[in-house]
C-alpha cells in the first residue's frame, strides 16, 4: 500500500477504535455507526489503493476478524459490537496484518482482565474456586456475579499496538 494510504488508514482506524473505547466504557456497547462504516471503507480503500489484490486483502481481513470473534460471540464470551469492530479493523488493515491485531488484542485483553480482576477484588475468589476444583474439597466458594469487561479497550490497544510496532 502507498505510504499516504497507510497514514490515512491509521488515522481512520485510530479514530474509530478510540470512539469505540468511549462508547464501550461509557454505555457498555459499540454502536454499528462506528464499525459498519469501517468495514465498508476498508473494502473501498483496499480496492482504491491496490485494485483487486487490495480488495481481496481487505475481504480476507474482514473475514478473519469476523470469524475469530464471531466464534467467541457464539460461545457467549464476546458481544456483537466487538465482533463488528474487529471485522471493520480487519477490513481496514487487511490480511495478514489482522492476525497481528488479533494476537496483540488477546494479550491486551488478558492484561485488561487481570486489571479488572484486581480492581474488583475477584482474583482471590477465582483462585479459591480453582483450588477447590483441583483439590475437590467440600466447601466450594460461592460463584460471584460476572464482571463485564469492555473489550473495546483491548481491541483498541491491540489495534493501535499493531499499527505502531508491526
Amino acid at each position: 500500500m502507498h505510504a499516504a494510504a497507510n497514514l490515512s488508514v491509521c488515522v481512520i482506524v485510530a479514530a474509530a477504535v478510540v470512539t469505540a473505547v468511549y462508547t464501550d466504557v461509557r454505555y457498555g456497547r459499540i454502536p454499528d455507526w462506528v464499525s459498519v462504516p469501517l468495514m465498508v471503507l476498508g473494502l473501498a480503500l483496499g480496492y482504491h489503493h491496490a485494485g483487486l489484490p487490495g480488495l481481496v486483502r481487505a475481504v480476507h481481513g474482514l473475514v478473519v476478524g469476523l470469524t475469530a470473534f464471531g466464534l467467541l460471540a457464539l460461545l457467549g464470551a464476546m458481544g456483537l459490537g466487538d465482533v463488528k469492530l474487529v471485522a471493520g479493523v480487519g477490513a481496514m488493515v487487511g490480511y495478514p496484518h489482522v492476525v497481528a491485531v488479533l494476537l496483540l488484542t488477546a494479550i491486551a485483553g488478558a492484561v485488561e482482565a487481570f486489571i479488572v480482576g484486581v480492581w474488583t477484588n475477584r482474583l482471590g475468589t477465582c483462585a479459591r474456586r480453582l483450588l477447590h476444583k483441583l483439590r475437590r474439597s467440600a466447601a466450594m466458594p460461592q460463584k460471584p456475579e460476572p464482571v463485564l469487561v469492555p473489550y473495546g479497550v483491548a481491541i483498541a490497544a491491540g489495534t493501535l499496538w499493531s499499527m505502531v510496532y508491526v
